[in-house]
Parts: structure tokens; sequence; C-alpha cells
């Protein structure tokens, strides 16, 4: 049976009648390169690239092929388990398959044949057809750098498409359709001067000449406003053809490529992108240049020179004056490929300002691997200290992680020394706890904010974030912090960035700066002229213009590209640019550096090793250069070749990262693992406080010889990151350390324990659960001595804010373990043995079996036997999520909860008090106590915001859109949770999403006698949650709901057939005992009602399922007056519809107050009951 595979919106996958999703956003990355791949085999590499590209985590291939597993088992549902084949690795789709992006370029073939063979009514058909296939944005959530790419060149085809659209439409005659679809599409890209008489033709022809000749009008003082040119001769003709009523049509383009002049600013090769004021300060160098007379890269310019980007400087500087004017802060996001000249723009505006009075901040984001978190920021700040910058005395304690010189980040780019790191990779405590991490972020970031106050009240800053898509987690979080903080200063933030190239923190960071509308600059390729300009700035003026037109079909208008090409044209003539030169600017680069005199393509190789910024005497000290003459002349060629830049005294840095890159994969793999060998002894002489550049070459180096001290120092800056809270870079060198430990001779257990635990938990601290579990259970048959396997069994011990609602995730492995290892670890290992307790209680939480409450009741009476209060906060965490056991206990819950939030509270434990806090939305939402729930929830929202923990945030907010079910508002409700999965399924929380905005829709939809056609609307979705999430109680018994709402009992006790209806303690059990009930009155099962009716009575006090924060059917007492009175107790029945009508008044919820009374008003009248 054939697959049909969509991608122009949300991922589908249908077979037959059938419509599946994907699990995960990663599972479906890897089903469409697989299935996009058309039957070839594709390797295991490619499909690590696609997923991941750069950025894949150790656990990368384990996970790749469990995703491969879950593809599998989900199209096994549709019978075609078989559609992926393994083989010698990698793997390939074999089943026959239909992809609606095929399908869509399909149609526009067909349209472009049928259009130039002028059949014109049939192009228009394949048009509409192929228009017809977008559902929405191409590949919507699927994570990954082929997913990126793939969005990319899609949504570019949509563009095209809407354009030919327009033009058959035209040739139709169709001008209505062809100028509405034309005016959008101008809206869009207002320079665009081929739409602007696409427009103007068809505005004529519909007999709106004067609406034709006013969008030339419009488009002249557009042009001459904002690029200070005339429109081209194309369109100028075109409005003196309509001037005298000479319509005739453009000329026809074959094909969909299609050349689109995109008219920017033109260049002016005789100065930097703004214009000098005539007061300015001369030019550096010689006498003024005339255009061509500027030699490339000679040793006195001064950072890279701008060419155009007129009207984007223009922007900036407006943006600037507002800021100066109005004393309050904006921000301004500069985008770009790599060479689109994002820096040079943004140093040209700093140029500028620092003349007009501003403190310019420049916070440049590393490029390679060897720096540690949250250095740009470091380096930024002591720069400014250095400059005489104090921080006022009660700021510049909490400054000392970023600024002391025994701070964890050891200053790097001006050379001074720190203390270095204690021996073994076993340094400190295994977690830090009594130090709160997210609390000591928090003060660490308002000391930042209150330091830059503090000069902003003096003169206007400008903070440049340099290469914001290379910033570890903590330069983001802070920079995050920082542009939400600052309203009443006068502070610009100007980021650059490359599009696409983000985590998935740089993702949620840009989604909270979107909130405080930033002016966004896009940099696209320069325009032909300005590529002429620059291409003879470079070369001179006796440059063929042939070759010019060559360079720009070539660079598509790149800068950095173009100079690439110029300079190849400088050094080597015309006749070099017309040989095929092989695809991308690797080549080009290597002929650059193949032309310098000999040994500076050498050395400048030995560069590349130590990494895009190096240190002139860490590299002399690697090629042997006694004196640094060498070295001297290297950094001149290099100057002159415009390949190196010199961003400090004694310092080199590659000009693009692309030229490092380049020049590093050009070695073989065994030179570069001796190289950073050597380079690693040199720093450790030089620099012994730099741990994150020795881990890094150390682990690189890769050899048993360096394996001892690769592991001592990824330990030390894996400490250094977590002191940072970066807790993703401090997961990736825990990870590298265990490797080093691997590799060394007697790769002793007891050396290996500390950086396999403390990965496990930074990998939980990540966020990222499922491979701190992953980890755990393989660490654990590392190891024999109990003590050891006990620490590596009780690494994950954060509390937490939500469990796994799938029983089936219990791992039963890691339990039979802690059984094991709770016989064997000694009483006086007290604090140990209570993370076992919690630990394996959590594991049981949703499992239905009564031993994890056993389980948590001994951690909590351990832990407070210790005193201990950061395990006390764990106990209670588990105790909470293991007393869902019964219906009735929110009222217990709400008890721990402010305990909980009292000892948070008095020891600084930031992460305890937001799970304080969530305990108690869910205490007080179970009661109908909504505000006081949704209070709690603001409460653990704010705080997660403060500490950085924005999946917390997004999750309490459920009990927002919970409030406005309970008060019967649908609509509003309805919305509230769509919105809420949304952004819940972006932080990660992937399948809740929309698991529970289903069942919100089940809620409201849900009616008194079951039959409801809105209820029985619901079944397909019902239906694929079944199928999605296997046999959750609740849910086969909401799919049976939906079948007996649409008058079909049969079919429902068919699909209850195996379901067993004893209640179990699940995360949701209440809505499984009301469902059980409910559906049981309308199969006349009695036995499911008597025990419904027994195990929800405790609950009469509270709303079904609300207890969760999630959802709730109303007052429990409401299904126990209804079950009584089908039980034929109507004494009870009117009892607990009083004891209804109660809680619907606490709730303040009229329509179930109302369903209350009527519920008792139909009882018989000897049973009354006092509305």
């Amino acid at each position: 049976m054939t697959v049909q595979l969509f991608l122009l919106g949300t991922m589908e996958i249908r077979v037959g009648d059938t419509i599946l999703r994907p699990p995960t956003p990663s599972v479906g990355a890897t089903l469409a390169i697989l299935a996009h791949a058309g039957g070839r085999d594709v390797s295991l590499g490619e499909l690590l690239e696609g997923v991941w590209g750069g950025n894949r985590p150790a656990s990368a291939t384990s996970s790749l092929r469990n995703y491969v597993s879950t593809l599998r088992r989900t199209l096994a549902a549709v019978g075609s388990a078989a559609a992926v084949t393994s083989i010698p690795g990698g793997y390939r789709f074999d089943a026959a398959i239909e992809i609606d992006a095929h399908r869509m370029e399909q149609h526009l073939a067909d349209a472009l044949e049928h259009r130039h063979a002028q059949r014109v009514d049939r192009a228009r058909t394949s048009m509409d057809a192929a228009l017809a296939c977008w559902r929405g944005d191409a590949l919507l959530g699927i994570p990954g750098p082929w997913a990126a790419a793939e969005r990319r060149r899609l949504h570019a085809t949509r563009r095209t498409l809407r354009e030919i659209s327009a033009e058959i439409h035209l040739d139709s005659g169709d001008t209505r359709t062809a100028s509405a679809e034309l005016e959008a599409l101008v809206t869009a890209d207002p320079h665009n001067e081929r739409l602007r008489a696409l427009l103007m033709t068809a505005l004529h022809r519909s007999g709106r000449r004067a609406a034709a000749l006013e969008v030339f009008r419009a488009t002249r003082r557009l042009l001459i406003d904002e690029v200070g040119m005339e429109p081209g001769p194309a369109l100028t003709d075109l409005h003196r053809r309509l001037l005298t009523e000479d319509p005739r049509a453009l000329p026809r383009l074959a094909g969909a490529a299609r050349a689109v002049e995109t008219f920017t600013p033109p260049a002016l090769p005789e100065q930097s992108a703004a214009a000098r004021p005539e007061d300015s300060a001369p030019p550096v160098g010689p006498a003024a240049a005339t255009a061509g007379s500027v030699p490339f890269a000679r040793p006195t310019r001064i950072g890279p020179r701008l060419v155009g980007r007129t009207t984007e400087l223009e922007e900036l500087r407006t943006a600037a004056a507002r800021v100066a004017d109005t004393g309050m802060s904006g921000w301004v996001l500069i985008t770009g490929e790599a060479g689109s000249g994002k820096t040079a723009l943004a140093r040209t505006l700093e140029d500028a300002l620092t003349r007009e009075n501003w403190l310019p901040i420049r916070v440049a984001c590393p490029e390679d691997e060897g720096a540690p978190p949250a250095w740009p920021w470091a380096a930024a700040l002591r720069n400014l200290v250095e400059q005489g910058h104090i921080p006022d005395p009660g700021v510049r304690p909490a400054l000392d992680p970023l600024l002391a010189v025994d701070s964890p980040i050891w200053t790097h780019p001006d050379g001074s020394r720190a203390p270095a790191p204690a021996s073994g990779p076993a340094r400190g405590r295994e977690a830090t706890r009594s130090d709160d991490p997210a609390a000591g972020r928090f003060r660490l970031h308002r000391a930042v904010d209150a330091y830059l106050t503090q000069l902003a009240r003096q003169r206007p800053l400008l903070i440049v974030v340099e290469d914001r898509h290379r910033a570890d987690e903590e330069t983001l979080l802070l920079t995050t912090h920082l542009a939400e903080q600052f309203a009443g200063v006068p502070v610009l933030f100007v980021m650059t960035a490359r599009p696409g190239e983000r985590t998935g923190v740089g993702a949620a960071a840009e989604a909270r700066l979107a909130r405080l509308e930033p002016l966004r600059v896009q940099l696209n390729g320069l325009a032909d002229a300005e590529v002429d300009s620059l291409v003879r700035a470079v070369a001179g003026e006796g440059v063929r213009a042939e070759s010019i037109e060559l360079i720009a079909e070539k660079t598509a208008g790149n800068p950095f590209f173009v100079r690439e090409w110029a300079e190849l044209l400088r050094t080597e003539g015309d006749s070099a640019v017309r040989v095929r030169v092989p695809a991308g600017v690797r080549e080009i680069v290597l002929r650059r550096i193949a032309v310098l005199p000999e040994p500076v393509g050498e050395v400048l190789g030995r560069a590349a090793v130590i990494g895009r910024e190096a240190d002139t005497e860490v590299l002399a000290d690697l090629i042997g250069d006694a004196d640094g003459e060498t070295v001297l002349e290297v950094v001149e060629a290099g100057l002159r070749a415009g390949l190196l830049e010199e961003p400090a005294a004694g310092r080199i840095r590659f000009v693009h990262v692309l030229v490092r890159d380049i020049l590093y994969a050009e070695m073989a793999a065994l030179r570069r693992s001796r190289l950073h060998a050597r380079v690693a002894e040199i720093v450790e002489r030089r620099l012994p406080g730099d741990v994150t550049a020795l881990a890094h070459h150390y682990t690189a180096a890769a050899t048993p010889g360096t394996a001892r001290k690769a592991a001592e120092y990824c330990c030390a800056a894996a400490e250094s990151a977590e002191q940072r809270f970066a807790f993703a870079d401090a997961a990736r060198l825990w990870s590298q350390a265990v490797e080093a430990v691997r590799r060394t001779p007697e790769n002793a257990p007891e050396a290996a324990v500390v950086p396999v635990v403390r990965h496990i938990r930074a990998l939980a601290l990540a966020g990222r659960m499922e491979e701190a579990r992953t980890h755990r259970g393989a660490a654990l048959a590392r190891f024999e001595s109990p003590l050891l396997r006990a620490r590596v069994a009780a690494a994950i011990d954060i509390p937490l804010v939500w469990i796994d609602t799938d029983p089936a995730g219990c791992d039963r492995d890691l339990l039979a373990h802690i059984d094991t290892l709770l016989d064997q670890v000694p009483e006086n290992e007290g604090a140990l043995r209570c993370r076992l307790l919690v630990t394996a209680a959590l594991e049981l939480a949703n499992t239905g079996e009564d031993r994890g409450r056993v389980l948590s009741l001994a951690a909590e009476a351990l832990a407070r036997e210790l005193h201990d209060p950061y395990l006390l906060g764990l106990a209670l965490n588990a105790k909470e999520f293991n007393s869902y056991h019964a219906a009735g206990r929110a009222a217990v819950r709400g008890a721990d909860g402010r305990e909980l939030l009292a000892l948070a509270e008095a020891n600084d434990l930031a992460h305890l008090r937001i799970i304080a806090h969530t305990t108690l939305m869910r205490s007080h939402a179970g009661l109908g106590e909504l505000s006081e729930a949704v209070r709690h929830a603001t409460a653990a929202r704010e705080l997660s915001v403060r500490y950085e923990l924005p999946a917390l945030a997004v999750a309490v907010e459920i009990c927002e859109a919970l409030a406005l079910l309970v008060a019967g508002r649908a609509v509003e409700a309805e919305a509230a949770y769509r919105d809420w999965g949304h952004r819940l399924s972006v932080t990660g929380f992937w399948g809740l999403g929309d698991l529970i905005p289903v069942l919100a829709r089940f809620c409201l939809c849900w009616h008194p006698d079951g039959r409801s056609p809105e209820l029985a609307a619901l079944e397909p979705e019902m239906t694929e949650l079944h199928r999605r999430w296997g046999g959750f109680g609740w849910i086969i018994l909401g799919r049976a709901a939906t079948i007996i709402a649409d008058g079909r009992p049969d079919d429902a006790r068919a699909v209850l057939a195996d379901h067993d209806p004893q209640p179990t303690s699940s995360y949701m059990h209440e809505l499984q005992l009301v469902l059980t009930g409910a559906v049981g009155m309308s199969l006349n099962n009695r036995a499911w009602v008597e025990r419904a009716y027994h195990h929800l009575r405790p609950g009469a006090a509270e709303l079904a399922g609300a207890a969760t924060a999630t959802a709730t059917l109303g007052p429990i007492a409401l299904f126990l007056g209804r079950f009584a009175a089908y039980l034929g107790d109507m004494s009870s029945a009117a009892t607990h519809f009083a004891d209804a009508l109660t809680v619907a008044e606490r709730a303040e919820a009229p329509h179930w107050m109302a369903e209350a009374r009527s519920a008792a008003a139909d009882l018989a009248p000897a049973t009354p009951v006092d509305p």
C-alpha cells in the first residue's frame, strides 16, 4: 500500500484512510530524510548530519536507532512495518511513497509546460493544483539542518509559484486575480521592480490606467527616498508606453528560473557605508583614495570595509537616535548568511556612535570549541573594568564569577593567569545543592543588569552581540535576561546571527526576544552594481565586465565570497576566474594560500588547530619560532592577503571562520591529533588556568598518553560550566571526561564514577531527561561496587514538575538494581539511601503500584532524620506524585506543598520553590479553588522566567486554561488549550502538547446523559490518541464514550473488550474512575458503576481530574449522585448533589451549579435537596 507523506504543513503520514503524525519531531525528521531519498540508501552519517548537524549529542547514534524503531512501530499500526529497511551502515525507505512536495513541484512543471505551449487554461489548472498542496508552513515543527534547508527551498518555491500564478492569470485575462496576487507580492517585496511592472500591466489591462500610473509614481518615490536612485529602464519604458497608450506585454520569461531585479543601495567605493561628516577625523593611512585605487586588505585597514548597506545603516542610526531621544532601550537583530557583512555593519554603527559619546560594548561569541560558558560576557565586562568603568561596591562581589581572577573563567585575551585546577577528574562534590544553581544564576544576572544600568545612566550604551548563533547557553540566557530587563535606560542592543543556526535554547531565546518587537535587518546579497564596485575596489578599475558578471553569478552577492573571487582575480587575472573551479569557497581559499610565500600556509594551518583566534606566542612555540620572526612574517602576509586580522595586541584571528575550518580540514587526522597535544602542552605552561581550552585540546588529541589530562581538564571545565549554570555545556564536558577516563591505561572505576554521575545529572538539569535515563541504565552495568552503582542509580536527584504519563515508561531494571542496592548500601550512607528511595518512588509514581507511595514515605522519614532540606524537598516531591492512588488527596497535597514552600524559602532553594508552587497549584485546582490555583501558577511562572527555566514557565500556564474551562467559557478555554499545547510542544514536551488539548475538548463537550453530537465528533481524535498512547484507561474509556455518544453501544463494547476496569493509581486516576462509572451506566454494566462509586466517594469535595491541573469533567459529587441514583440509593444521591452544588459554588462555575440543581430536582420528591 502506498504511503503518503505530507510536508507542506503539519507533517502527516497517510495510508489509506488512516492519518498518523510522527510521535516526536526527531522521528519526523528521520522519516522525512529517508522518504525524501526516494529509495536510495541513506548512511548513518547522513542521517546524523540531517537530524543534528554539528550539534549532535554524545548519544546521537543510539537515539537515531531509537527513532527508526519508533518509526517502524508507527508504520506497523497501518501495515507498513517493513517500510524502513536496515542496510550496512544505514537505512532505506522501501515502501512506495508519495510526497506532497514532489507533487507540488510536478504541478509547477506541468503548468510551465502548458504555458509554453500556450495552453493557458490547463496551465492555470496545474498552477492552482500546485498551490493547493500547501496546508501551512513546510515541515512545521521538524528540527535539524536538513529540515531547515528543505524548508527554505520549499518556501522559495512557493514564492515562485505565486509569481508565476499571477503571470498565468494575466495571460488568461483574469486581471482581477492577477492584480490581487501581485499587490500581495509587491507588499512583501517592495523593491522588486519586475513585480511592480507586472502589477502595472495587470492594472492597465483591467481598465485601471490611473492606478497603474500611480504604482509607477509610488515606486519612483520609494526608490528615490530609500535607495537614492531612479527606476530602472524596463519600468521606465513601461511607464512611457502606458502614457502613450501602448500597453505591449512584457517579454515572457521561459521556465521557472528568472532574474528578479531587487534594488538595494548603490556601492560607494570611496567611503565606508556611512558618509563621513565633514568634521570627522580623517581616514587612517595614506591620502583619501579614489574609487579603484584602494588596495585589498592593506595592513592599515581597520576592520572589514563595508560596501552598500546604506539603507540598513540608516535604519540602525534611526533606532539609536530613538534610544538617545527617549532614554528607553531598544534592540535590533541583524541576520544574514556567513559573509554577508553583519559584523561590518555593526562595527560601522559602533564607529559612528562612539564619535557621538556612546559607550560601545562588544560581546563577541567565539566560533571555536575551546571557549568556556558565558566567556563573551566575561571578556566584555572585564574590558569595561580595564577601561576604568568600575562597578559600584555593592555590585562588585556578585560579579566575581565573571570578573574575579580566580573565577572558573580564566582570562583568555590578555594573557593573565589564574591558579591551575586541582588534579584528578573527581573535583568537588557530586552536585551543588546548598548553593542553588537557579538562585545563583539569578543573582549573577541581576548584578550584570545593575552594573550596565549604572553605566547607562552616565551615557548611552551600544551593546553588540556578535554571532549570536554561536553563543553558548549561558551567554544566550544572560543576553535574553538583559534585553528583557532594560526599559528606562538608553541601551541599544544589536545582535548579529545567521538565520536558522540556533539550538533549542537559541530558538526559545529568540521567541522571548520577539515579544520586544525588535527592528529586524536582513542582509541579502549585494546588488550587481555593488558587486561591480567591490570587485573594482579590490582588483582595480581595469577588470572586464564579463569577469564581474561571472563573479556576481558565482557568489550570489555574498560580500565575503565576492572579496575572495576578486582577490583571485587580482592575483591571477581574468583567466583564473574563467577556469572551472570546484564548488564552494574551499578551493578559493586554498588557491589564495598557495600563492603566499612557502611557510605561510603551513603556519596558518597550525594556527587553525589553536582555534579561530590564536595567541601569537603560543603559535610561535608550536612552530618552534624562538625569536617570533617567522610568526611576524606570516601575520603580515595574512593581513595583506585579507585572511587574518589583529583583534588585540599579540593575537591574530581568521577573518572568517570558513578560512579556519578549511585549513583545519585539510590536515590529516593524525597530524591534527599531534598538534592538539602540542598546543595543550604549550597552553598548560603559559596559561595553566585556561581549563576550557586545555580540555578541548587534550580531548582533541585523543591518545592514551593525553587521556588522563583530558579527563582532568574536562572535569575542571565542566565544574566551571555548572557554576555558570550552563548545564548543556557541562553535560558535553562531563561526557568527554567519561570517554577520556576510558582511554586511560588503568580506567579505574573510582575515577570514572564522578564524571559518569555528573554527566547524567547535568543531562537532567539541561532538560534532556530521556538521555539522562538512557545513560544511567548503561552506566549501571559498568560498575561492580555497590556504592558506585548506588551513586549511578541515584544520579538523577532533581525534583520533577511533571511525571511520565506512560506507565510502560517505568524502568523495571532500575527498580531491581535499587532493591538489591538498598540491601547492600550500609545504614551510615543515609543520604545515598534516601536518594535511592526517592528515585524508586518517582519511577513507580504512575504504575498503579502502592509501593511507590510506601517508598516516598520512607524517603521522607529518612530525610527528616538527616535534617537535609534538599533531600526532604525531593522526598515531598516523590510523595506528591505517589498520592494520586486514590481520590480525595488534594488537601493532603496542599499541606505538603505549604511545608515545601516554607522549606525552599528558608533555604534559598529556587527550584524547590517552583515545585512547591506547582504542588499548591494542583491542590487548589483539585479543590475547585481556581483563583488560588492561578495565583500559585503565576508565582511558579514568574520564578521559572526569573531563573531561566522556560519549559517550566510554559507548563504551569495550563492552569489559566483550566480556569476558563471551569468558568464555562468554552470558546476561550479551547483556544487557550490549543495555544498552550503548541507552546508546550516547542519547549520539548512533545506529545503532551497534543494530548492535553484533546482531553480539554473532551471535557468541554461532555454531557450528563452521554449523548452529545459534539462529543461524538471527537471520535477520530480519541481514536488517534488510542493508537498513539496505547492502553491508558481514560483514553480507551474516552474513545468508548465518543462512540456511545454517536449511538453505537455495541461498537463501544468491542473497543472495551480487553479493557480492565480495575482503577489504577495513575496520574489520571480520578478521570478514569469517572469515565468507568459513566460508560458503565451507558452500557448497563452495574459492576463498573459500583466500583467507580466506591473509589470516588473520598473525593466528593473535589473536581474530577482537576488535581492534575490539566482538565476536569466537573464536580466528582455530580457523578457520585448519578451513580448512586443508578444503583437505587436516592438518599445518597441527594446528598451528593448537595455536595456538588457546594463544590460548584466554590469553583464559581454557574453551569455546574445549574446542573447540580437540575439533577437534584429530577430526584423523587421524597428526597428533595435545598437549592
